[in-house]
């Protein structure tokens, strides 16, 4: 009796060990169990039996082999330092599996009693891998009605893929193979009609399985199966023998209804358009995303292995992609399991062909959660963005009344600019409502979406009511000013009915825009009340001057504080105009004139209100309309290309000394009316002329330009300056305020260091107010010039800045001693000045340097002064720290002449030091009453250091050995130079990469000791590293070789003893064919599957377990035999 029990507990067990394949992380609860109950009993047995007294070790030495190959791996454990939890679990396995060898062998088989066993095992294989085939195939269906079995799920693996219950679906479908095998035995045996409808039942079961199972072994194994089951199902009709005969008689049924299967599989994949195959998804009740992504695995599994490295994607193209429609949802752009609502002219919505379909969505959907909400999203177009376009997406959009989600909306994604958001107006459910965005990029791709969305929630459970959208359009729209939908950014109500009584000012048939509440933004950290939004974006173009403006309305009771439009970027000009808050309930056309100083620059419009708290609001409402650009280049006679504020135009020019300003130039005219700027407690305008970035130490900015001051004029402050941190020249020309009512030239003349940023501008201030309301008078400028030079002191052009007359060639007594081709600069009574005290002076700062404590300082300018010149005194000065003889004069006993003038010094304090030239006249408030003239030519300031220069004194350094160029970088960071090259092979790249992998460790990285006995298992964390670098946690990979795994882990030594133990395996069920043909043949099977996977020669367990099967088998035999 214990015999036999355990005879069926080993029946068992071996059935647990097949079966696992299918279930892994179930069945080893069973296994396990068995496996020790199994033991117990055998121990029993052996003890009750007193068999150990009959034991002799020589017949035991069949299994050597074994032994060696099992010591080989467990000394490989024990010797690995770093051991996986992976490599701990396979371990176990591997103790399980010789625990079970270890029981057969203790029990001693009868002949009878393994004869017995191993066929029941066969009858329950079939049994048991129909059932578990079945339990896949209903998974499969339920699966792809969108309901899945989560206890199927393994975590940080997944969900098993098509017909599998195990993440693996490989050994699952060996399971399957396995039953195949054994019922196709039986179907050359005389069976009843009920046995036999049940074996090809099976067999149907099967087979359908295996072809779902999205394993590429299954498909090859089973593709053989069918070739070798058709031959000789063809060949029963030729060969007349029983067996034959009993196989086609019991395969018609099989052969048949297989046949129609696959017949009906082929024209679903291959016979029909994707367009067709689309709509039969779209009307059934599957759940569209997992049989989609289930039939692109199974279409992969098959092509990948004619085709290694077609993707995902591809297939994805092959089996769904169609020509773009908008009349049906399955064309591409309706997603997850919608409804199919046809007849969209009678539910109200017009416009849109008589065949066009919707795709209503509801609580049926599978929603997406972000953020606790949930969201369902179908994507309905995508593409690439030309530079220069602009585009409009739309979609209709239907919500039912009843809807409750929070809202609908169409929206853009990728990096882009416009109208990125469309929202269904809640307020009018029940209605059609078509939404649209615009958009436009420089370059890039571009996807656009519908969402539903349920905020607070992380299902559809609670939605009621339903969306539907229809009729997806795509296409350019050109630049309209006139429609919003070709420049606003953000989603508006459309204004047709325009109020304000200017409104004629407005171009015909123009569409004004109202921005919606929902996008205004309260900016906590400034208390404020914001709406903006893009209008124009611009890259940098040299000398375009920019003049965008747009039309704007304000409602009487509007409460913000600003609307406006404006500029940002490194840019310069008039970069901000404000509406008028004084005039309320007009139009008013705000405009800009910027340049883009460096990289890129965006316009904007929008409002603002200051506010104390949140539950404030901004009342009221601001319309705009038709904007417009222009692109100007500098032009002193136009004042747009150079303004920087909003002015008035003055033409012509009038006032006094008018004569100096060029003819027909345009005036630009500053008064209370004009947008100030702000400083503290007062106000200001300024109107940057031109910037620039210095390329040199010795470039040269020259900037002038014409002022006229009214005379009841109360700011103060006129003048052109610059800006900029490290500069030479004066920083300013100041309009004599004492002279208002009169034209005078402002002209500066600076000089700065390499990559140093200028400016130069018009300025003047208002002090004590907070806008130019109490501004008296005005200010106009006219014809800016602005020219860049480098520093040459023969070119007066470069260094001054004071009106002066070019005398070339020189005319003089002694004028030889000037340098040839210089050009002298000639003064006059016209030459503009500066009074101090009762001096009129005329002071020319032609250069500057920085220079450091210690350093001498030359300077030196020619002089001549004509014998009529009743000026007080010329001369030459170095100023700055410096003490010496700094100033050098001309004698005015020599006029007539030209002189040399010098001067030099010490330099007391580190700084700057200029060198300039001057003359005066005594007892006057300006230069009319001025006689003769003077000129000065070839100013020249030099500084000489006291200290050695660097360059030298590192080059004495080096000389003297102290400073090294010499240095050591040092990697202990060792990289192998392995690469992996047929990634994109996914049939066989990815095994073969491992095994080249493996065989360059073994080659390049074992000593020769490891490449005798093995490196344990450390290989499998480089593996690890190697193949999955993007995963750090993951710390387990192997070769899916067992040749290579044995190499690795226990070297040639133990590799030799697998071969014995492999061969040896072959060698025995060759020799018992005719009694035990199958599970050699089973074997082989299993061989094949675990050849591309098995990381030992025991794994899986069954694996190992048919290997050592055989020697049993022998074992029993020849022990009954009683030979050794």
């Amino acid at each position: 009796m214990l015999r036999k029990t355990i005879v069926n507990v080993f029946t068992i067990t071996l059935l647990l060990f097949l079966i696992r394949l299918a279930l892994p992380q179930y069945l080893k609860y069973l296994l396990f169990p068995s496996v020790a109950l199994l033991g117990i009993l055998t121990l029993t047995e052996f003890i009750l039996s007193k068999r150990w007294q009959q034991i002799s070790l020589k017949s035991y030495r069949l299994f050597i082999p074994i032994v060696l190959l099992l010591f080989t791996y467990f000394f490989a454990f024990v010797q690995t330092p770093y051991r996986a939890e992976t490599l701990f679990k396979d371990t176990f396995n591997l103790l399980v599996l010789t625990a079970f060898i270890f029981s057969a062998l203790l029990f001693d088989f009868k002949t009878y009693e393994l004869s017995y066993s191993l066929k029941r095992f066969k009858l329950l294989a079939v049994i048991f891998s129909s059932l578990f085939a079945l339990a896949g195939i209903a998974k499969l269906y339920f699966m792809l009605k969108g309901h899945k079995w989560e206890f199927l799920s393994v975590e940080g693996v997944g969900f098993p893929q098509g017909t599998s219950l195990s993440v693996d679906d490989n050994f699952f479908t060996l399971v399957c193979v396995v039953g195949i095998l054994i019922a196709s035995s039986y179907l050359f045996k005389e069976l009843r009609r009920w046995q036999s409808a049940l074996l090809q039942l099976a067999l149907w079961v099967l087979i359908v399985n295996i072809m779902l199972a999205t394993s590429r072994r299954g498909l090859i194994i089973a593709s053989i199966f069918i070739i070798v089951f058709i031959l000789t199902w063809l060949t029963s009709w030729f060969i007349r023998r029983k067996p034959l005969k009993n196989f086609r008689e019991n395969s018609t049924i099989f052969f048949l209804s297989f046949s129609l299967s696959t017949l009906f599989l082929v024209y679903a994949l291959f016979g029909v358009s994707t367009l067709k195959r689309n709509e039969w998804l779209a009307s059934s009740n599957f759940d569209k995303k997992e049989t989609v992504v289930y039939m692109n695995w199974l279409t992969m599994a098959g092509e990948s292995i004619f085709r290694g490295q077609v993707t995902f994607d591809d297939v994805q193209k092959e089996n769904w992609s169609t020509s773009f429609d908008s009349r049906y949802p399955y064309a591409g752009w309706a997603n997850g399991n919608y409804q199919l609502v046809n007849n969209l002219n009678e539910l109200g919505l017009t416009g849109v062909p008589a065949d066009a379909q919707g795709a209503k969505v509801g609580n049926w959907v599978q929603p997406s959660t972000r953020s606790g909400n949930a969201y369902y999203y179908s994507k309905l177009f995508e593409g690439k963005v030309e530079p220069g376009k602009r585009y409009l997406a739309s979609v209709y959009c239907y919500v039912s009344p009843d809807f409750n989600g929070s809202w609908v909306r169409m929206s853009t994604s990728g990096n882009l600019k416009g109208i990125r958001n469309w929202y269904y107006n809640t307020d009018q459910k029940g209605t059609w409502q078509k939404l649209q965005t615009t958009f436009y990029a420089d370059s890039g791709d571009f996807k656009a979406y519908i969402y539903l969305c349920k905020e607070n929630d992380s299902t559809f459970t609670n939605l009621n009511g339903h969306v539907i959208y229809a009729f997806p359009e795509l296409k350019e729209i050109a630049p309209n000013p006139a429609n919003p939908l070709t420049w606003a950014n953000t989603q508006f109500e459309l204004v047709h009915n325009l109020p304000g009584k200017n409104r004629n000012i407005l171009p015909d048939s123009v569409i004004v825009m109202k921005p919606q509440r929902k996008d205004y933004r309260f900016r906590e950290r400034d208390s404020l009340w914001v709406y903006g939004s893009g209008l124009y974006r611009y890259e940098s173009h040299e000398g375009v001057r920019i003049n965008p403006s747009i039309f704007v309305y304000v409602s009487d009771d509007f409460n913000g504080d600003e609307v406006a439009l404006y500029a940002g970027g490194k840019i310069y000009g008039f970069t901000k105009h404000q509406y008028d808050l004084d005039r309320k309930g007009t139009w008013q056309q705000l405009y800009l004139s910027y340049t883009i100083f460096e990289g890129k620059s965006s316009v904007d419009y929008g409002f603002r209100k200051k506010v104390k708290s949140p539950n404030d609001s901004i009342k009221g409402y601001v319309l705009f309309a038709y904007p417009e650009e222009r692109f100007l280049r500098f032009d002193p006679s136009n004042p747009m290309t150079w303004t920087g504020s909003n002015f008035k135009q003055v033409y012509p020019l009038t006032g006094k000394n008018v004569e100096i300003v060029p003819r027909n130039s345009i005036g630009l005219r500053v008064d209370k009316e004009t947008q100030p700027s702000r400083s503290n407690n007062s106000v200001y305008n300024a109107n940057v002329i031109r910037k620039v970035k210095f390329k040199t130490n010795r470039q040269r900015v020259k900037t002038s330009i014409y002022a006229y001051v009214s005379e009841d004029f109360n700011g103060e402050l006129v003048r052109l300056g610059e800006s900029s941190k490290k500069l030479g020249g004066y920083s300013a020309s100041y309009y004599d305020l004492d002279r208002k009512g009169t034209w005078q030239k402002l002209t500066i003349n600076n000089w700065g260091e390499a990559s140093v940023e200028y400016y130069s501008t018009t300025f003047f201030l208002l002090p004590n107010a907070k806008d130019f309301k109490k501004l008296k008078g005005y200010v106009v400028y006219a014809h800016p010039e602005f020219n860049t030079f480098e520093h040459d002191p023969k070119n007066p052009e470069t260094y001054t800045s004071s009106t002066y007359q070019k005398e070339f060639p020189l005319v003089g007594k002694n004028a030889d001693i000037v340098p040839k081709g210089v050009i002298g600069a000639r003064y006059d009574r016209t030459t503009e000045g500066k009074q101090w005290r009762d001096f009129h002076h005329s002071t020319t700062l032609f250069w500057g340097v920085e220079a450091e404590s210690g350093d001498s300082v030359f300077a030196s300018v020619y002089c001549y002064v004509s014998p009529e010149f009743n000026g007080q005194e010329a001369r030459l000065e170095i100023r700055g720290k410096v003490s010496g003889a700094t100033t050098g004069k001309y004698n005015f006993n020599a006029k007539g002449e030209w002189v040399l003038l010098q001067a030099k010094g010490i330099v007391t304090e580190k700084g700057w030091v200029y060198g300039a030239y001057f003359f005066s006249q005594k007892g006057v408030t300006d230069f009319s009453n001025l006689t003769g003239h003077i000129t000065f030519a070839y100013p020249q300031l030099l500084v000489r250091s006291n200290k050695i220069s660097l360059i030298e004194r590192t080059g004495k350094l080096n000389r003297a050995g102290i400073i090294s160029g010499d240095f050591l970088s040092l990697n202990d960071t060792i990289y192998d130079n392995f690469e992996i090259s047929l990634q994109d092979d996914h049939f066989a790249g990815p095994r073969i990469d491992r095994w080249r992998y493996a065989i360059h460790l073994y080659m390049n990285e074992y000593s020769f000791t490891q490449k005798l006995f093995g490196g344990g298992f450390t290989y499998t964390i480089k593996f690890a590293r190697k193949f999955h670098p993007d995963e750090p946690q993951r710390d387990y990979d192997y070769p899916h070789n067992p040749f290579l795994s044995v190499l690795l882990y226990s070297g040639i030594v133990g590799l030799i003893v697998y071969l014995w133990f492999l061969g040896y395996a072959l060698y025995l069920y060759y020799t018992y064919r005719k009694e035990y043909w199958l599970f050699g043949l089973i074997f082989l099977v299993v061989f094949f599957y675990s050849f591309f996977s098995s990381n030992s020669p025991f794994d899986p367990s069954f694996f190992g377990l048919m290997s050592a099967l055989p020697y049993i088998i022998h074992h029993t035999k020849k022990s009954r035999e009683g030979l050794q």
